[in-house]
């Protein structure tokens, strides 16, 4: 492994399938979410709790000017241009996506965020506010959930409402699970969620429907999660591949060391991995320790990377540039800009991302792609 990057600590990315609870979840499916550590928002946090856009039409519509904005060179055929769908949202966090919308937390005064509802063509709409440090939102077929905290520092919530028009979120508390600082959210099934904690770097594995154990413990600063069948991977602080399994909480095992790994999905039975060498690299979830096949090279600072079943998709930081490359290895073809520092989300017919700096969200469509 003398040809990987240096290790170095990172946040990373994971977004997943599943049919039902939060989510993170990598399995074969489309990648809907995305995860960030425990820091100050990226962008400003100067508006009220439910601040949503400060320029949307009355009627509804956001401004055809801005859905005109094209901000993507080289987009192949198999994807339009970059078009910005909502502006002025402040405090952008992680976003998720279905095929009708994408799902965000904006984070206002005293830490207050509102779970927003943004479709194509429409003012983003509010499906639950005054969600102290609300964050990872994820969905399944009629919900979207995400992390919350109790304002007094005490425990923190798995909560839920229709992704379609919201109401009184549903919480969740499971047992033992005990500190704000959570940094990554990923969900598999119908009952089935697991997430991170930064306070003590805990991994539990908690269920919809009471009860949980952690999977793994004092784990540093956990930057991301990803699921396969048996498995749940993240990175450790000085960019190794770890994993342990899902059901059990054996003792963790290093999947892949000195990997300098910066963002972490799986897929088709393998495991994909951006690192600071600016690689995309793949490894059988059958082979810990093996060594990784190049997918792809030229990545800049790859920190968020998501997964469909042919594709994935990466944000690469220092140029704001959102590019895609086969599973199987390719040239990476840009598809669109203005993300830096953003979040990504890959459905069946649009990649989603954010621009937190300037508090937009933006759609990549997909024709075929």
């Amino acid at each position: 492994m003398g040809d990987l990057g240096p290790a170095r600590r990172t946040r990373a990315l994971s977004a997943v399938f599943g049919s039902v609870l939060l989510v993170v979840v990598v399995g074969a499916g489309w990648a809907c979410g995305s995860s960030s550590g425990e820091h100050a928002g990226p962008g400003t946090a100067d508006a009220s709790p439910d601040a949503t856009t400060s320029d949307a039409p009355s009627d509804g519509a956001i401004d055809g000017g801005d859905l005109g904005d094209a901000l993507a060179d080289g987009a192949s055929g198999d994807y339009g241009p970059a078009q910005i769908v909502a502006k002025d949202l402040h405090a952008l966090w992680e976003i998720a996506c279905d095929e009708q919308a994408a799902f965000v937390t904006v984070e206002g005064a005293a830490s207050l965020s509102t779970v927003l509802r943004i479709a194509d063509g429409a003012a983003p709409a509010p499906l639950a506010s005054s969600q102290y440090k609300g964050r990872y939102p994820v969905v399944d077929d009629a919900r979207v959930y995400w992390l919350a905290g109790e304002t007094s520092g005490g425990y923190s919530y798995l909560r839920a409402t229709s992704k379609d028009d919201g109401g009184a979120p549903t919480s969740y508390f499971p047992d033992g699970f005990g500190s704000n600082l959570y940094s990554s959210l990923a969900r598999e099934g119908t009952t089935l969620a697991f997430y991170a904690s930064t306070g003590g770097g805990r991994i539990f594995r908690g269920l919809t429907d009471g009860g949980g154990a952690d999977v793994a413990t004092s784990q540093g600063s956990v930057p991301g999660l990803a699921l396969d069948g048996a498995y749940v991977y993240w990175l450790s602080t000085t960019g190794d591949v770890l994993r342990s399994a899902k059901t059990d909480g054996t003792a963790p095992e290093t999947f892949l060391a000195g990997a300098g790994a910066t963002a972490i999905a799986v897929a088709d039975s393998e495991a994909f991995f951006t690192s600071d060498d600016g690689q995309l690299r793949a490894l059988s979830t059958a082979t810990p320790g093996g060594l990784p096949r190049v997918v792809a090279g030229g990545l800049d600072l790859a920190r968020k990377l998501a997964l469909d079943t042919k594709r994935a998709f990466w944000v690469n930081t220092s140029t704001g540039s959102i590019a895609t490359v086969p599973l199987m290895g390719g040239t990476p073809v840009v598809i669109g800009s203005g993300a830096a520092g953003s979040s990504i989300a890959v459905c069946a017919n649009a990649i989603w991302f954010t621009d937190p700096a300037k508090g937009d969200v933006l759609r990549v469509a997909r024709n075929g792609g």
